[in-house]
């Protein structure tokens, strides 16, 4: 299945064309300048993989995470869908990181939402998939030292060097356009394609969702 996929997330920015796992990406830092440099990344790629009229999925990361990289990402893949007619599916940042742990364990998947507090998940990577075991939420170091996993997973987060409890190993994984493609591909054929009209970003906020 030929997949478009935009995860813009983090700080790390990525977008691919992937095609039975075969895959052309670009990755970059895209702080202050996403908006500037997302499209052109993606008309590259049309050009070294295949055009956008062959594409069968498009592919957005749902989040949580960066707001202005979630907004404009969404807002690239919503663009894209009403140019193309393609359906859209959007797909947790945080399942992204399990999926691209390489864990058949318990992942806990960790984004830094700043002042000391983290977007969290646990996934059951025990068939090889992400499969949702805690829901994603926000807490601080201590809500995650509590959490019942066998690794933990995310970018680098500095205040958690080492991990967030003794003894369960940190994984540094960033979420990727490529395995985001895959998981995206498969929610697909699960359930079929998200409705645009009402595909939001998941912003977690202490508190609320």
């Amino acid at each position: 299945m030929r997949v478009i996929a935009i995860e813009a997330s983090t700080a790390r920015v990525s977008v691919a064309f992937v095609d039975d796992g075969h895959a052309a990406a670009r990755r970059f830092e895209a702080v202050g300048h996403l908006s500037r440099i997302l499209m052109p990344s993606l008309r590259e790629l049309a050009t070294e993989a295949w055009p956008l009229s062959a594409a069968e999925l498009i592919v957005t990361a749902r989040g949580p995470g960066s707001f202005t990289g979630l907004r404009v990402g969404m807002a690239a893949a919503k663009g894209l869908a009403f140019v193309t007619a393609l359906p859209v599916v959007a797909v947790s940042s945080l399942a992204a990181i399990a999926a691209a742990a390489g864990s058949r364990g318990n992942v806990a998947t960790v984004l830094d939402a700043r002042g000391g507090y983290y977007f969290y998940a646990v996934y059951d990577c025990s068939a090889g998939y992400p499969e949702e075991a805690v829901a994603a939420a926000i807490g601080d170091a201590a809500t995650l030292a509590a959490l019942s996993c066998d690794v933990f997973a995310g970018p680098p987060a500095p205040a958690l060097r080492g991990g967030p409890r003794r003894g369960v190993r940190w994984l540094e994984v960033w979420p990727d356009a490529v395995v985001l493609a895959g998981l995206g591909a498969l929610a697909f054929r699960r359930r079929g394609a998200d409705d645009l009209t009402t595909l939001r970003p998941t912003y977690l906020k202490r508190g609320r969702v």
